[in-house]
């Protein structure tokens, strides 16, 4: 072992002893399990259908980690059900299932989230899937998979799984869900089934490119599905699927520096970053230490399933941007947050506030007779021209009135024409919040949670970077 890895052992073995659930929180786990599975029955049962219950996911395969409170409900539908049956009844059962508080989730399948002795339950209606078939739903795999990870991962592969998980949680990369755009769990199972181990895992981790193809655990990749693919994992169940499809660049990238930098020098920080306290003063007074301009829109958060949601917000976000910049403006970067229940925020850092008050646009070059003429024709009389038109070089150029000079005059007069999305475009209409600059730190004094993020989005330096 190298002398950077000489501590790797002991950090391995604390992150192990940290992230791996007591008897206490097995058994605890294990009582809400049976709980749930036996309601999703006895509520299928008093629908007249048959159906089977069971626990999927990290819990299933005793890759969870300690502090996770999530939990994952199958009702499972024989093979052949309508597709219609196991989204109407199956939803309904699911319901009965979950209890009071429940409400309706979506990733590309529903399901109902319930909230039972403060675990996250998610019921999923599924339909009987075996090795080699085509899904009917996007969920009909996840029991294969279940069996698939407990067939191949001992005692000792499932801690190094563990150790991944918590890796990619302290560096903010773990969760295929669109508000990370990362690494699923079962993503994680397969890089530690097919490279051994942890450390194996980052070692091939720190030396991928672009476009990387990982043929891990059983998985043969189909070359017809890995064209303009960021990374490739063949699913080893249905080798038709990218088990990485989810993971953005932003993500990937993140997962490879933090690889490096992990074994050029281990730490447990890497795991559990610290988070630094951060005041509304200490915001304050990083937004005026920048000479961009830090701008918030914050607007009632639309009630929807939280990738609906965040789908939405992701798609709006990029679609501001692309307006902002359509007027002149450059974006500097732009983020999305939201706490999924009372409040959403676009962020944006722009390279100023204001702008001059025209524009210059360039026409075809003088040679061209014909597109000369109509150039010219369109801006000699035409009341937007300020200068020109005008040769520069060998074309014509005019400089013309801009509709706006500031970001806010922007926003607020033509947010509506920005391509929003649905339900967030619906909320902005009932009222927005623009914040710009330092008042952006006084608006987040009251919550911790958008304080923190903004600290992030201002500072950009990743916690694992040192």
């Amino acid at each position: 072992m190298s002398k950077n890895l000489s501590a790797l052992p002991s950090i391995k073995s604390k992150v192990a002893e940290m992230v791996t659930p007591t008897a206490e929180e097995r058994a605890a786990v294990d009582r809400i399990a049976r709980e749930v599975c036996t309601r999703a029955e006895a509520a299928a049962e008093r629908h007249g259908i048959r159906v089977r219950a069971e626990i999927e996911g990290s819990v299933a395969k005793d890759t969870w980690i300690a502090s996770d409170r999530d939990l994952d409900v199958f009702i499972i539908f024989p093979e052949g059900t309508p597709i219609q049956m196991v989204k109407g009844k199956g939803l309904e059962i699911a319901k009965e299932a979950a209890g009071k508080g429940w409400k309706l989730g979506y990733a590309e399948h529903p399901y109902v989230e319930g909230n039972i002795k403060g675990f996250r339950v998610d019921i999923v209606p599924s339909i009987e899937m075996r090795k080699g078939d085509r899904p009917t739903t996007s969920v009909d795999r996840t029991p294969l998979h279940t069996d698939f990870v407990k067939s191949k991962a001992d005692s000792t592969l499932r801690s190094e799984i563990r150790i991944l998980k918590q890796f990619m949680k302290g560096i903010g990369v773990y969760g295929a869900e669109l508000r990370v755009g990362g690494f699923s769990g079962y993503l994680c199972e397969l890089l530690v089934l097919g490279y051994g181990s942890f450390e194996g895992v980052l070692k091939a981790v720190s030396r991928w490119k672009e476009g990387e193809v990982v043929e891990v655990a059983g998985g043969a990749a189909q070359k017809s599905n890995m064209k303009g693919t960021l990374l490739y994992v063949p699913d080893p169940v249905d080798l038709r699927r990218n088990a990485a499809a989810a993971v953005t660049a932003n993500a990937y990238a993140s997962f490879i520096a933090a690889s490096r930098a992990f074994l050029g020098s281990p730490d447990e920080k890497f795991f559990f970053p610290p988070r630094p306290k951060i005041s509304s003063a200490d915001l304050v007074k990083m937004l005026n230490e920048k000479e961009s301009l830090i701008m918030g829109i914050s607007f009632k958060c639309p009630a929807v399933p939280s990738d609906i949601l965040w789908g939405e917000l992701n798609k709006s976000l990029s679609r501001m941007a692309k307006a902002i910049e359509g007027e002149g403006f450059q974006v500097l970067d732009s983020a999305a947050w939201s706490d999924e229940a009372e409040i959403a925020y676009f962020l944006f850092e722009l390279d100023r506030a204001t702008l001059p008050n025209w524009r210059s646009h360039t026409g075809p070059m003088v040679y061209l007779a014909a597109e000369s003429d109509n150039f010219l024709s369109k801006y000699l009389k035409n009341e937007d021209v300020v200068s020109g038109p005008y040769i520069r070089g060998s074309r014509w150029c005019v400089d013309l009135r801009r509709r706006f000079t500031s970001i806010e005059e922007i926003i607020r007069k033509d947010l509506p024409r920005m391509g929003i999305s649905k339900h967030v475009a619906d909320s902005l209409s009932r009222g927005f919040d623009l914040i710009l600059g330092e008042s952006l730190g006084t608006a987040a004094s009251s919550n911790k949670e958008l304080l923190a993020y903004l600290y992030d989005f201002v500072r950009k330096k990743p916690a694992w970077l040192q």
